[in-house]
Formats: C-alpha cells, sequence, structure tokens
C-alpha cells in the first residue's frame, strides 16, 4: 500500500536539507566505533520486496532499479539514552553528481505513542537524510530530526504541522557515522526529546527514495518485512511497521 503520507513530502525533504546547510565543518560525528555500533545494533528489519518501487505516483513509466537508495537492511539499538538507527542500502550513496539524480532522502516517519490522533495523522516526527547536488554539482547533505509535530488528522496539513514544529523550534541536527561515500549511515537520535525508552513500542514508516530532473520519485522503496507489518486500522503511512524498542 502506498498512501498520501508518502507523496508530497517535499516540505518535509525540504526541512530536513535546511538545518542548516550542511558540509563537512558542520557535521557531528557518533563517538563510538563500528565495532560498539555492531554490538549495539540488535533489532535487524529485511527489506523484504521492492514492488512499491513501481507503484507511486510521479515515476517513470517503465520501473528503474537505483541501488543507493534501494534499502537492504535496517538496524536498531538502544544505548544510554539515545536510539540508534543503520540503514543500509545496495549500492554507495553518492559524493558525485550522477546525470538525471538531484536528490535521495531517507527517511524514518515517526508515530512514537501509536496514536492517530497525536502529530500530523499519527506522525509525531520526521527523521532522515536529505542528499542534494545544485546546479553545479556542489553536494551539500544532512541529517537531522524534526519533532513534536502539533496534532492534525488532516493529511493537507503537512506542511503546516511542519512547519509549526519548525518555527517554535523542534528541530535538530544527529549525529550519524557513514552517509556519502559509503553504503550506509548510522543515526543517533536522543530519546528524551521524544519520551522514547526500551520496550516502548513504536510505529514505524521507513523509505528512502531519489529524484531526477525529471520525475520526483525516480525510485522509490519503503522498507517491509513481514515480522513487523503493520496494517491497523485508520493507518496511513503506507507500508508501516510496528516494533518493540531493544
Amino acid at each position: 500500500m502506498i498512501s498520501g503520507v508518502l507523496i508530497g513530502m517535499g516540505i518535509i525533504r525540504e526541512t530536513l536539507m535546511g538545518y542548516p546547510p550542511q558540509t563537512e565543518r558542520y557535521q557531528l560525528q557518533i563517538q563510538l566505533t563500528e565495532e560498539e555500533l555492531e554490538n549495539i545494533l540488535v533489532l535487524h528489519i529485511i527489506d523484504e520486496t521492492d514492488a512499491e518501487a513501481f507503484g507511486v505516483p510521479e515515476s517513470p513509466p517503465e520501473p528503474v532499479n537505483y541501488p543507493p537508495a534501494n534499502i537492504s537492511k535496517v538496524s536498531l539499538g538502544v544505548h544510554g539514552k539515545y536510539l540508534y538507527v543503520k540503514f543500509e542500502f545496495f549500492g554507495e550513496l553518492p559524493e558525485q553528481k550522477e546525470d538525471q539524480i538531484v536528490k535521495i532522502t531517507a527517511v524514518i516517519l515517526l508515530d512514537k505513542d501509536c496514536n492517530y490522533s497525536t502529530g500530523w495523522v499519527g506522525i509525531d516526527a520526521v527523521i532522515g537524510l536529505v542528499i542534494e547536488w545544485d546546479e553545479n554539482g556542489q553536494l551539500s547533505y544532512g541529517f537531522s530530526m524534526v519533532y513534536n509535530i502539533p496534532d492534525t488528522p488532516n493529511l493537507e496539513d503537512e506542511q503546516w504541522a511542519v512547519q509549526q514544529a519548525v518555527d517554535a523550534g523542534y528541530q535538530i541536527n544527529l549525529p550519524h557515522m557513514g552517509g556519502p561515500g559509503y553504503n550506509y549511515f548510522v543515526i543517533q537520535i536522543p530519546m528524551d526529546l521524544l519520551g522514547l525508552q526500551s520496550d516502548k513500542q513504536v510505529i514505524m514508516e521507513i523509505h528512502a527514495e531519489a529524484a531526477s530532473v525529471e520525475y520526483e520519485h525516480y525510485f522509490f522503496d519503503s522498507v517491509k518485512n513481514s515480522q513487523y507489518n503493520y496494517e491497523g486500522p485508520g493507518q496511513q503511512y503506507g507500508e508501516a511497521l510496528k516494533i518493540t524498542l531493544p
């Protein structure tokens, strides 16, 4: 199922990109070794299908496969007061601009309390990575989180809801590992800002996509896994996953 929540995500992509425009000197690094992170990441969600890549509007008439936005696995773990999430892809996230690609996005839409009456149609936070190139091929990218999204049950209120959270100061950059030049990235999410803790159930929609000059959704991949898929009444998140935080 591809939901309206996943289409028209432009304001969220631009918001994640714009706090502030990221260059290497602005990047916040996770202060853990790769070995330490691998021991922390204990919940692994394999993406079992890419069928949804061919079912979104504003996509090419013939299906394409774009490995740098094709998620293979998402892993989660908790250490101290942080939630760590690792995205892995079938291809390396590019540093150099490719001819048709102008933007790559990898996003978590988080329903922190499994309640559709809080947040924007249940979505309380938007977390992820945006990679973009300007007309000169200059790379910029950012890892960030917008949270405390105000309550609204209307899909049409996307721009209003996210902008309200940003204007209120509920947006932060996230420490990370990996990113452009790698086939993975890890983000460090402060759980206290979201009211999260281990053993708490949450609903997530996790996807990555690439935009080209011609197609907004040149390639789209939403994580789907039979062990965690959630299709509860009223949920509008596309390929939703319901998990218990480790």
